[in-house]
């Protein structure tokens, strides 16, 4: 067993409609106001699918809404409200949407059309399309065991695929939430709860053994990676660029619960705390949405390297969408005294070390190309003719700042600076500034 201390080791505060606070450095936050309180999905266009109890609406990347599919209260033979939202996917295919209540699945196709208004009688906690035609889904038997069904989506019924058997020191165990690798692994995430505990346990099945049942399998065919002591599972997610997992959990503090969300290694272990909740709102889901380049959804990549789309739950008016990208050091010269300038370098691993490079702006490299070293992609968009100035170090907010001679004319030289943290390990590189 191990605690999850490093969870509540955060690094330094910043906003997010003021539900989000302590993001670990190298990231930023992008808050969408009033599109929390449901469930997204993202699409391979990039645009956005959003349920709430009374519709769902596609919204642009931006978060421009740009129509209204479904009005429950609508479509004939529906409730004008869907009550107990607890979840929603869309097929790979696009054509598919599946919307968890509570206790039940219901499917809307897309584009909209006819809806089977009958739902499906099933007790899923979380859950995701297998494939067009399938669904995993996790809840809890009966008999109180956690448990992970199919669902086949064209004639309802499905079967169960894992049994899990809880000590009987947690007689209120329940599988909370599940996600799959690109190997097709199965992590399952649950809770394990007693009158005086509530535990997290991650276990991950090999894809052989999900996709051979049934027969069901039990716990003994996973293998156990960790177990966080007085934390509650809420979302697990799985990023195939960095083949890591974002878990959120929550916690009590001072008698409120508040969320936790970091990024572990696929044996459970937590790399990163990335931030927190603050007192009053929680984490309800979250998402991974693939960057434009393999393995860059770390700190102090490019913000495409990746997106995790957090659904925030809170008070009044403060359910909200955010989304979590990688955020890159910034390289800027300002005007200082008569021939001189100022050489303006934020948002660096605090404590490190910055190196610039400085070569001709007629070698700048676009698009900006990328090179892997030691699995991080180290974008740097400067030709091979340049020079490399004095290192320099980052201050404990991760900047710097250095004033130069600089008699002119502009328009003439580019520079980039390389980043390394303070153990030497290499962290990424700012924007290319034409100077």
């Amino acid at each position: 067993m191990k605690q999850l201390v490093p969870f509540v080791l955060f690094c330094s505060p910043i906003f997010a409609q003021d539900q989000l606070t302590d993001l670990a450095p190298g990231y930023q936050l992008q808050a969408y106001v009033n599109q929390g309180g449901g469930f997204g999905k993202t699409l391979t266009n990039g645009e956005y699918l959003l349920i709430n109890p009374f519709h769902i609406r596609l919204y642009a990347g931006d978060g421009s809404q740009l129509s209204e599919l479904y009005v429950f209260s609508s479509v004939p033979g529906l409730p004008s409200q869907l009550s107990m939202l607890s979840g929603f996917d869309v097929n790979p295919s696009q054509t598919l949407a599946i919307v968890a209540q509570q206790d039940q699945f219901r499917l809307f196709p897309l584009p909209p059309g006819n809806v089977t208004t009958a739902p499906i009688p099933v007790p899923a906690n979380s859950f995701f399309f297998e494939d067009d035609q399938h669904v995993l889904f996790c809840g809890t038997l009966p008999a109180g065991d956690g448990a992970v069904w199919r669902l086949d989506v064209a004639t309802g019924t499905f079967e169960l695929v894992i049994r899990i058997d809880y000590p009987d020191t947690f007689p209120n165990s329940s599988i909370i939430s599940i996600t799959r690798d690109s190997q097709g692994d199965l992590y399952v995430a649950s809770l394990l709860a007693s009158s005086s505990a509530l535990n997290t346990q991650i276990v991950r099945f090999d894809a052989a053994v999900v996709a051979g049942a049934p027969p069901a399998v039990d716990e003994t065919a996973g293998v156990f990676l960790q177990e966080y002591l007085g934390f509650i599972p809420i979302d697990l997610e799985y990023e195939a660029g960095t083949d890591t997992l974002f878990l959120a959990v929550g916690c009590f503090d001072s008698g409120f619960l508040i969320s936790f969300l970091g990024r572990l290694d696929t044996s459970g272990v937590l790399l990163e705390p990335l931030l927190r909740t603050t007192f009053g709102n929680m984490i309800r889901t979250t998402e991974v949405v693939a960057g434009s380049v393999p393995g860059a959804f770390r700190p102090y990549q490019p913000s495409h390297g990746g997106t995790l789309r957090i659904q925030t739950i809170g008070g009044v008016d403060a359910n909200h969408r955010v989304d979590l990208t990688p955020s890159r050091p910034r390289l800027d010269i300002a005007a200082s005294a008569p021939g001189t300038s100022e050489r303006l370098v934020e948002g660096g691993p605090p404590n490190g070390i910055g190196l610039l490079f400085v070569g001709p702006a007629s070698g700048v490299l676009v698009p900006e190309p990328y090179y892997f070293i030691g699995g991080l992609p180290l974008f740097f968009g400067l030709s091979a003719n340049m020079f490399a100035d004095t290192p320099f170090l980052l201050d404990g907010s991760g900047s710097h700042s250095k004033i130069f001679p600089d008699p002119g004319p502009t328009g003439m030289s580019a520079g980039q600076v390389v980043f390394l943290n303070p153990d030497l390990s290499l962290a990424g590189t700012s924007n290319v500034l034409v100077h």
